[in-house]
């Protein structure tokens, strides 16, 4: 994936090996199923009752917008790569 090799730069300033290839693709497409599991359910409260926009509850917020759960997926990778060790010591 180009965001995952484009995550590496920004953050390590490096492309991934091909091991973080493999292993940071295994991981993106799990956070991308995860995060596709949210419902998405659609309630008419008393707003909508009264002539209200309805409103959408049950879901992250980036699975409401364009390019589905693979937004909050990058997020979460991204999280987890700046909380890696190599951010944890200084050389």
């Amino acid at each position: 994936q180009k965001e995952i090799e484009q995550a590496y730069w920004i953050t390590l300033g490096r492309p991934p090996t091909e091991e973080e290839k493999k292993v940071s693709l295994e991981g993106f497409n799990r956070l991308t199923a995860e995060a596709a599991k949210f419902p998405v359910k659609t309630v008419i409260g008393p707003e909508g009752l009264q002539g209200g926009p309805a409103k959408t509850v049950g879901a992250h917020p980036a699975l409401l917008e364009p390019g589905g759960a693979a937004p909050k997926a990058l997020q979460d990778f991204c999280h987890a790569l700046v909380n890696s060790a190599a951010f944890m010591y200084i050389d």
